[in-house]
Formats: structure tokens, sequence, C-alpha cells
């Protein structure tokens, strides 16, 4: 007898507390702080995601703005090599010779 008392409490209990939840959302609906409250919850939301949006997109121009300048860089360093190894192979097949005939007396 005690279990099936004990039964019925909890299922009471459960049922009073659905109602009373019931109740709860049923007046926050309808109270125009609650309305208010929430709609500036979801201004805030709003907001913080145009600010992460925003962070992105400067984020992606910062990456861009750096991936440019890299490769300009390498592009200058490419340059610089390319007229360096112009000019060593200027100075080999010119004093090549002369490496040569010195190598023949000593």
């Amino acid at each position: 007898m005690e279990k099936e008392n004990k039964k019925f409490r909890s299922e009471a209990k459960k049922k009073f507390n659905q109602q009373v939840k019931a109740l709860v959302q049923f007046v926050k609906q309808k109270d125009k702080r609650f309305q208010a409250w929430k709609k500036l919850q979801e201004e805030r939301q709003k907001e913080k995601e145009a600010a992460v949006a925003k962070k992105l997109l400067e984020e992606k121009d910062r990456q861009r703005a750096e991936r440019k300048k890299l490769l300009e860089m390498a592009r200058e360093t490419r340059t610089k090599k390319n007229s360096i190894d112009e000019r060593h192979l200027a100075v080999c097949i010119f004093f090549a010779p002369l490496l040569l005939l010195i190598e023949k007396f000593v």
C-alpha cells in the first residue's frame, strides 16, 4: 500500500510541476517586461554575430594582405637571385681561363 501511495504522490507531483511550468511559460509570454527582455537578448545576439562576422572578414583581409606581401617578397628575392646568378656566371666566365693558367703554373 505504501508503494502505491508513493507512486500516486510521485505522479501527482510530476503533473503539478508540469502545470506550474506551463503556467509560468504562459505568464512569461504575456508579460511585457519579459517580452522586452527577450527582444533585447535577441538584438544582443545579432550584434555579437555581426561582430564575429566582421572580425572574420577583417582577419581574412589581413591574411590576404600578408600573403600578398610574402608573394611580393618572394618575387623580389627571385629577381635578386637571378641577377646575382647572372653576375656570378659572368665573373666565372671571365676568370675561368685565368684560373686554368694559374693552375698550370702552380
